[in-house]
């Protein structure tokens, strides 16, 4: 296959292209090398890579025999277990005396996004082979030799310039993914870092910045590098598909590799010791993309390329949620008759998915409040680990699933999968989550208590997954957890479901609404809003913790918190029974009024607008919905400004019309032009000036919001 849609290939003599109406990418091979020697914008005729780039595209930690490998090009549609956009995949495979290294490339219709992975396995050498060991030997030095001399020589424009006392620092990284020349001379950069583990890190996400410099050589952290052309409106995104500095294996000194115009996408992740003759070991991945415009439209392809990993679908992605765990009885409480007073308080408040956490199980975990548990090795230490508790749930599962349907309430479970030798046991996970989604009809899984140790247990991991969503068509959804251990993070492959992002509780006093809306909001810009699951409390909980903290969970109120959720998976962290009945019918009035919304919000590009929550701003969110119409959400933190400006994204128009969808009780809220009060009546459509996108929200006292539908007035 040659072409899918406007997607295509061809090969011709040593150089190979992949690219669609929008990117285009060019290789050369030589001298067992492959270099990078074009990255086109379509649509603009821009160039990104400089006329003599001769740059080696990546770096393995392996020695390569024989200068000349085997060449085979094939291309396949894919859809990854039917969970993504429909692409073609091409496959290039170089065949070594010593190694296989295959590089797919895939290519999405109508996204100016190409996506990288490279595979490597050893190859079988036979005796003939292994007695002429030193013509193979003097061959993979020559390629050493080679790659040594394109890097040190053949890519330097002009001498580096340094003082006297001044040493160059010309080392590329010994592994690298990817690797550019970039040809601008006038380029800006950012890289943004994002980080997982929140049980003990709440600054989520960091931005470094700065301009190109022929002479500077510098490492930077994160799994995003953004390019922008000062003397025109060209950009180019430039991704890691790995986990955070936190879970990525082996992790060196960075991400990123600065030296001067050459930028390298260091950290494979591989050593030679895990590589194996019967399948391939894959490195990282590297995305690159393409865009033309400001930071909106850099969001805009970000947000493409999300789509391309897992195309969102309504009634599979967009649910509330309820766990129990968040009020600290662990598995204490956990139990038929306990799960059955719950159901029906949750279906008062509008609650769509119910999830058992850690407890269900007849085997015991280390967070268990009964001593003995474990982590991990489960099989050994029981055969029947994942079986139902036979004393919690004498009757089974059956009867809560029962009476969860007859609320219209999906019942959800907690599991961890077994990382022990490295997952060796994927297949037996699998199965277990399979028997659990034919037996109950179970699709929501929490996936809890990971540790990968090497690129054998993220495979593992991965198979254990795309198994169970193949095997369902699609039906199961893995809520990942990102709070400790060595995971997957954000863009490590974590397309099967969503992220559940923190463990916050008031008993421990580290739940603020503004903490959690922080992370979030900065989060929001990189990682699909709708992909995170946000979590807000039972406020009352633990009052006396906070003493007299203006910031404290019950000043801001139920409402509130659960307003800083609602344009990700609201997670209600808590026992809904232990809910007073003020809170309840307060929160229920919400929800109700939400979920008449959820899908559709859900459904557009949602950006985080307004201040940096810090818990004394004026901040929100918008979900851009289409070039017509979307939603805004305004929060007004604790501060004495009752009006708050914010600048809304994709939105040209001289008139917006404006509905309230919700607001704070008992408070008043109105939108303004400059200049100008307008009134605010609940559910009544409002034409504003918003002109240039820029609007002026008056809420009348902190910890206040409202939500609002907008659409272009007609001219």
């Amino acid at each position: 296959m040659e072409r899918y849609k406007d997607c295509y290939y061809s090969i011709a003599e040593s150089r190979l292209t992949i690219g669609n109406d929008g990117i285009e990418r060019s290789w050369e091979l030589a001298g067992g090398i492959l270099y990078t020697k074009s990255i086109l914008h379509k649509r603009s005729s821009d160039e990104w890579i400089r006329p003599d780039a001769n740059l080696p595209m990546f770096r393995l930690p392996i020695e390569l025999s024989g200068e000349q490998p085997q060449v085979e090009v094939t291309s396949r549609l894919d859809d990854d277990a039917g969970i993504g956009k429909e692409h073609m995949i091409v496959s290039l495979v170089l065949t070594y005396v010593s190694h296989k290294i295959r590089m797919d490339t895939r290519i999405y219709p109508g996204t100016a996004i190409m996506r990288h992975t490279i595979g490597v396995k050893t190859v079988r050498v036979n005796v003939h082979a292994a007695d002429q060991g030193n013509d193979t030997g003097m061959n993979g030095d020559r390629i050493e030799e080679q790659y040594r001399k394109t890097v040190h020589d053949g890519n330097q424009a002009a001498p580096v310039q340094l003082d006297a006392n001044s040493k160059p620092k010309n080392a590329p990284p010994g592994d690298h993914i990817d690797a550019l020349a970039i040809d601008e001379m006038h380029c800006s950069w950012v890289a943004v870092a994002l980080r997982d583990r929140t049980d003990t890190n709440n600054n989520v996400v960091s931005e470094d910045s700065g301009l190109l410099y022929p002479n500077e050589r510098k490492w930077l952290e994160g799994n995003l590098l953004r390019l922008k052309k000062t003397m025109s409106d060209s950009g180019l995104l430039w991704l890691k598909e790995s986990p955070t500095r936190f879970g990525q294996l082996h992790y060196g000194e960075g991400d990123y590799r600065m030296m001067g115009k050459q930028l390298y996408m260091a950290g494979t992740g591989l050593r030679p010791e895990e590589l194996r003759s019967d399948e391939y070991v894959y490195t990282y991945g590297s995305v690159v993309g393409l865009f033309q415009g400001g930071d909106y439209d850099a969001f805009s392809l970000l947000h493409q390329y999300h789509q391309c990993l897992r195309e969102w679908k309504s009634d599979r992605d967009c649910f509330i949620m309820s766990n129990t765990w968040g009020d600290r009885s662990r598995d204490g409480r956990v139990g038929e008759a306990f799960v059955r007073s719950e159901l029906p308080v949750a279906a008062a408040l509008g609650i769509t998915h119910y999830q058992i956490d850690d407890g269900w199980q007849q085997g015991i975990t280390s967070n268990s409040v009964e001593p003995g548990g474990t982590w991990g090795d489960y099989y050994s230490r029981d055969g029947n680990f994942w079986s139902v508790h036979p004393q919690r749930f004498p009757n089974g599962l059956e009867p809560v699933v029962a009476m969860a349907d007859e609320y219209g309430i999906q019942l959800g479970l907690w599991f961890s999968p077994d990382s022990s030798q490295d997952g060796a046991h994927w297949e037996r996970d699998a199965d277990q989550l399979l028997d659990l989604y034919r037996r109950y009809g179970i699709c929501y899984f929490k996936l809890d208590g990971i540790e990968i140790r090497s690129k054998r247990g993220e495979r593992n991991l991965l198979n254990m997954m795309r198994k169970v969503v193949r095997e369902t068509s699609g039906a199961v959804y893995f809520n990942q957890d990102t709070t400790s251990g060595m995971r997957l993070g954000y863009y490590g492959q974590t397309q099967y479901g969503g992220l559940f992002l923190e463990n916050r509780y008031t008993d421990w006093t580290n739940y603020y609404p503004h903490w959690t809306l922080r992370n979030f909001w900065m989060l929001s810009k990189y990682v699909p809003a709708q992909k995170l699951q946000i979590e807000f409390l039972n406020v009352e909980r633990n009052t006396e913790r906070y003493k007299d903290d203006p910031l404290a969970p019950s000043r801001c109120g139920i409402a509130y918190a659960f307003a800083v959720t609602m344009f990700a998976n609201p997670l209600a962290w808590m026992e809904v029974t232990g809910l007073n009945e003020a809170n309840r019918q307060l929160l229920s009035a919400h929800i109700r009024a939400y979920r008449n919304v959820q899908a559709h919000l859900h459904s557009g590009h949602i950006v985080p607008i307004g201040e940096e929550p810090s818990g004394t701003s004026w901040t929100g969110f918008q979900s851009i919905v289409n070039d017509k119409e979307g939603y805004v959400l305004v929060l007004r933190e604790w501060n004495g400004r009752e009006e708050g400006r914010f600048k809304l994204r994709n939105v040209s128009a001289t008139r917006l019309e404006m509905q309230c969808i919700i607001s704070s009780q008992h408070m008043e809220a109105s939108f303004a032009a400059e200049g100008e009060v307008l009134e605010h009546e609940k559910d009544r459509i409002m034409s504003i000036d918003g002109s240039h996108g820029d609007i002026a929200c008056k809420l009348n006292q902190p910890f206040a919001f409202a939500l609002y539908h907008y659409s272009i007035a007609d001219a």
